[in-house]
């Protein structure tokens, strides 16, 4: 296989993949790119398994209840770093505190942007990133001279609802059901795509056909009467 070392097979080289990708999900940015020591390293792996058996889901929630995105390794919090630089072990106390050095976040909240994607404040009309993420200084903008004492976004989810109706929520696996936290917040996610059909160029009856469908759905999940692969 071209661009191997010599000596190196295909299965060898996706195993030093995998343990690259397992080492950046685990440690993220926080290493300041040193890798950890080894004993460090193994310290976090066995957080990693401890959490593994009461997973913790992090959703941006409306105020509807609905579960509008799920939160990823990658994901950005509103200090702009990722979860994956956060504390995202601590189950037990769900105290997501930003790992990188410096960074006065106190608890992960989520910013729903991709890539390059950038959410700017509706007062002062700076990004999010020129805000505080400081809880004490109630996001204020960091700019120079800039007076926005609290970030308020100019954006909306396709809910219908602003930045500020939602809520990053913390929540852990139901014993004996841990399929259904994963597959509410994918089928909330869902609802509101089909919803905004109609808004996208779909017809008034595809949006209302694909509401629906996600109701039923959704109904019968938090009934209780659907088990994984078996949602219909």
């Amino acid at each position: 296989m071209a661009g191997l070392p010599p000596g190196m097979s295909k299965q060898e080289a996706a195993m030093h993949v995998d343990a690259y990708m397992e080492y950046r999900n685990l440690v993220g940015d926080t290493d300041g790119g040193a890798p950890l020591p080894e004993r460090e390293y193994e310290e976090l792996r066995r957080k990693a398994a401890k959490a593994k058996q009461n997973e913790l889901f992090v959703f941006f929630r409306n105020s509807k209840g609905l579960d509008c995105r799920a939160a990823g390794p990658s994901s950005r919090c509103f200090c702009t770093h990722r979860y994956r630089d956060h504390a995202w072990f601590e189950v037990d106390t769900k105290r997501v505190k930003c790992r990188m050095a410096g960074c006065p976040c106190k608890c992960y909240q989520l910013i729903p942007v991709q890539g390059s994607q950038d959410i700017k404040c509706r007062q002062c009309r700076h990004s999010f990133e020129d805000h505080k993420a400081d809880p004490k200084l109630m996001k204020a903008c960091g700019k120079p001279n800039c007076r926005c004492s609290c970030f308020t976004a100019v954006w909306s989810c396709s809910c219908g609802e602003t930045w500020e109706d939602h809520q990053t929520v913390f929540e852990t696996e139901i014993p004996g059901q841990p399929y259904r936290i994963r597959a509410r917040g994918a089928l909330q996610g869902l609802f509101h795509r089909l919803r905004a059909v109609q808004y996208r160029g779909g017809s008034k009856e595809e949006g209302l056909l694909g509401e629906h469908l996600s109701e039923v759905l959704l109904g019968r999940l938090e009934g209780g009467g659907s088990r994984p692969g078996m949602l219909m």
